[in-house]
């Protein structure tokens, strides 16, 4: 495993993994309303049809994310140190006037 040999790997990937568990409980929890909702959407009480309308929207809109974040989780390190090491070598002196804090310095530099 890529974390036992650098530990910037758990770093990147980690809020990417939250996520995906945010999502997968949230997919439990939505999985047994609508079950619930099914079953008493015929008692004519607009809750249930609404109920089931949100969990349809979860299902087909938010739960997809979780493709993306495992893509992301899994690309790594690199890519975010990569851009820790250009953002920290732009040395801009017309920034260094305007008094801004470094991380807002290299923040500029990098959207340029």
């Amino acid at each position: 495993m890529k974390a036992f040999g650098n530990p910037d790997e758990v770093g990147a990937a980690a809020v990417d993994y939250l996520r995906v568990i945010g999502h997968l409980a949230f997919a439990y929890l939505w999985a047994r309303m609508a079950k619930i909702a099914l079953a008493k959407k015929d008692s004519g009480d607009p809750f249930y049809v609404a109920k089931l309308a949100t969990a349809r929207f979860y299902f087909s809109k938010l739960l997809p994310e979780t493709a993306g974040l495992i893509r992301s989780a899994r690309a790594g390190a690199a890519p975010l140190m990569a851009m820790d090491d250009a953002l920290s070598s732009n040395d801009d002196p017309r920034l260094d006037a305007l008094a801004l804090p470094s991380g807002v310095q290299r923040l500029v530099v990098a959207l340029r």
